[in-house]
């Protein structure tokens, strides 16, 4: 059943995307028939009328079922098994994770060739010139990398807001908000007359979605008891990175069609090589408003508040004076902020230094991988300590940036770019990790040294304390973290600018990592470190399962 339920979800929705581009329900399972079946290979028939195969649809269709249908069958049988035998139930999460990546991986590769019939990789800062806006270079640049900045800053003054105005109104008002840059990108990129300032305000108001992150994972820290709080924290916040390959996916399909009629109003005429073809770039930011409306609904009717969680700016604002929040705000820039930072610079750098290569193709598997590894893999920091896994992250991310270097220095090499892409993956694997496992160290830190810094207050006031402390740090430190977004890619730029490469901010970001190993190592993890007792103890002991409070 889920696998029919898997088959039909996909199936309507091609054909409800189709309906709707009025241009015949079966438009796009025909063409990835033709092209799995019949060899289909010419981007001109997304330019004029062609007659469906209805053999090719049927046995699309057919291949499709019976992939949907397996894939489900063992899903069932995995949770089954999990169901049955308790302790397994981490293997059988990391099986599915792992499948659901390989899956990904094989329809990315299987779909290679199909690529040029189903232009679905572009973004839409790049094709702004196309449509006739006349940028320069330099002002895309800052169009791509202010939403980076903005999204950071807001994150700060973001993370304190569900104390203050309770969660479930905080996160329905933000996700309102959204609605502004959504809606004003649709409307701005209509007409090549609006102004640059224009763009570069809306480009700031894209910061919306950082900051409502950080408020989230502020929100969600209350509602998990300590056992589980790793994994809470690491499935919400990889399932929010998730989104950077989503979106990845969805806008270049979305431009490609009237999606919403005359509602969405007319399409641009883009010319890219030579070839000219008709977008509604309107569409990126339009596709996203009747989600955004869905997700303030469901915040609104389906969260619940926790009285005890309210807490005013200058409660929270304690945090400005411990030291670990600080220390934290470092570690978690290397791992958060690698992440980010990475998934913005990743193409550009690829593209300069392997200018015969298509890495654009591949940009998406990045960010994708370093979701996953964060949502499948806070229980590893739930029971053997955030502060030990952060500490193996780090060599690990070295290991990683010592393969690129390596790589970089062969780039003339036939085999090279492949081993470059490879230490990225690592990297974008080891910052997924280390996502999960700093966030699992706040709060094991605080409840540590809450008796220390509050001497006068009992163990339940203590505890409350802690908690709220700890909701504050985590939503600051994604903010501060959030700044690689910018800095990682800039500092590519000013490299190769200054060098002619970009291995001195390679060698920058290994020195970066060794100070985080020292750093993790003498404060938390060696012995008589802040954890060192909290992390073995928690590890050879049981977990058991406490109670999670509704919502």
């Amino acid at each position: 059943m889920v696998g029919l339920i898997a088959y039909a979800s996909v199936a309507v929705f091609y054909s409800a995307f189709d309906f709707l581009a009025a241009r015949g329900t079966l438009f796009t399972v025909d063409l990835l028939g033709k092209a799995v079946f019949r060899g289909l290979r010419d981007p001109a028939v997304l330019q004029y009328p062609i007659q469906p195969d209805l053999l090719v649809v049927f046995w699309y269709n057919g291949l499709h079922l019976i992939l949907s249908l397996a894939i489900g069958l063992i899903v069932i049988r995995l949770i089954a098994q999990a169901e049955r035998h308790p302790t397994q139930a981490s293997l059988v999460l990391f099986t599915i994770v792992t499948g659901f990546v390989v899956t990904v991986l094989g329809v990315g590769w299987l779909t290679s060739s199909m690529r040029p019939v189903l232009p679905w990789w572009s973004i839409v800062v790049a094709k702004l010139p196309a449509v006739g806006f006349e940028f320069t270079t330099d002002q895309l640049f800052w169009l791509a990398a202010l939403p980076g900045l903005s999204d950071a800053t807001l994150r700060i003054f973001y993370s304190f807001m569900p104390p203050i105005f309770g969660g479930r109104l905080w996160t329905t008002l933000a996700t309102w908000s959204l609605m502004i840059p959504a809606v004003g990108i649709g409307l701005a990129v209509q007409n090549p007359n609006t102004p640059y300032f224009l763009f570069l305000g809306l480009a700031l108001l894209c910061g919306f979605g950082g900051g409502n992150f950080a408020s989230s994972m502020a929100n969600i820290s209350f509602f998990f008891p300590r056992a589980e709080k790793g994994n809470a924290l690491a499935l919400n916040a990889g399932l929010g990175n998730l989104g950077v390959s989503v979106v990845q996916f969805v806008i270049p399909l979305a431009i490609t069609a009237g999606v919403f009629g005359w509602l969405g109003g007319d399409p641009q005429t883009a010319t890219e090589g030579g070839k000219t073809v008709q977008l509604w770039l309107q569409n990126a930011g339009f596709v996203w408003v009747p989600f955004i409306a869905a997700s303030a609904f469901a915040a609104w009717f389906g969260m619940n508040d926790i009285a005890s969680m309210k807490a005013s700016f200058a409660e929270q604002a304690v945090i400005f004076t411990r030291r670990h929040n600080w220390v934290m705000c470092w570690l978690y820039t290397g791992t958060f902020g690698s992440f980010i930072g990475y998934s913005a610079g990743f193409p550009l750098l690829a593209k300069t230094q392997f200018p015969n290569v298509d890495a654009l193709q591949l940009a998406f598997l990045g960010p994708l991988v370093g979701a996953l590894s964060r949502s499948a893999t806070g229980w590893v920091s739930d029971k053997y300590g955030g502060g030990r896994v952060t500490f193996w992250v780090f060599l690990l991310m070295m290991v990683g940036v010592g393969g690129v270097l390596y790589f970089l220095g062969i780039k003339d090499q036939p085999h090279a770019f492949w081993g470059f892409f490879a230490s990225f993956i690592l990297l974008f694997f080891a910052s997924g990790v280390g996502n999960a496992s700093t966030f699992q160290m706040i709060p094991a830190i605080m409840r540590k040294e809450m008796p220390r810094l509050e001497p006068g207050l009992s163990p339940a006031d203590g505890a409350k304390q802690a908690e709220m402390e700890s909701a504050a740090i985590i939503g600051f430190t994604s903010a501060i973290a959030a700044y690689g977004a910018f800095f990682i890619p800039k500092s590519y730029g000013t490299s190769i600018a200054l060098t002619g490469g970009a291995e001195l901010a390679l060698w920058g970001f290994l020195a970066f990592y060794v100070s985080c190993v020292l750093v993790t190592w003498g404060f938390y993890t060696r012995r008589n470190g802040l954890l060192y007792d909290v992390e073995r103890r928690s590890s050879s002991v049981p977990r058991t399962r406490a109670a999670i409070p509704a919502g």
